[in-house]
């Protein structure tokens, strides 16, 4: 079993078993676990749908060149409103297993949470987002070859 699953199973046991939460609390929990392998898998396929329809060649693309614009721009939304949810459930669960005095479960190198957007007002830079988008993104290819 990989590190990200093994984490996941431990983190998942830990709050099964935790007799401070009631049955409810146990089930919202566990299920913001579980949609992380769905935002991961809507990552990947927003990357792979976007690649895909960006490379077409131009004999196989629209002659309408506004309409393929706005249709790559459309993918290119999805992608990146994929990878903010990606980037969230990575810092949610992050916080999680912290809560239990865990390691994080998606290892990011950081001591701090992985930045969606820039904030300039609290000196978060385009760089910093950026390169927190490409931790992300390995997180999720990472567990997608694991599993």
């Amino acid at each position: 079993m990989n590190q990200i699953m093994s984490r996941i199973n431990g983190l998942t046991e830990k709050i099964s078993k935790d007799a401070s939460l009631t049955e409810d609390e146990k089930r919202n929990t566990l299920e913001i676990i579980d949609r992380f392998a769905e935002r991961a898998a809507a990552y990947f396929v927003s990357v792979v749908d976007h690649t895909a329809f960006s490379l077409r060649s131009e004999a196989l693309r629209p002659q309408d060149t506004e309409a393929y614009a706005h249709s790559l721009n459309d993918l290119d939304q999805k992608r990146h409103g994929c990878h903010e949810d990606l980037i969230n459930s990575i810092n949610v669960i992050n916080r999680i297993a912290s809560g239990y005095g865990m390691d994080k479960v998606f290892d990011t190198g950081l001591d701090r949470i992985l930045y969606a957007e820039a904030d300039p007002e609290n000196g978060i830079t385009d760089a910093d987002a950026a390169e927190d988008h490409d931790r992300a993104a390995f997180i999720c290819y990472s567990f997608c070859m694991d599993i």
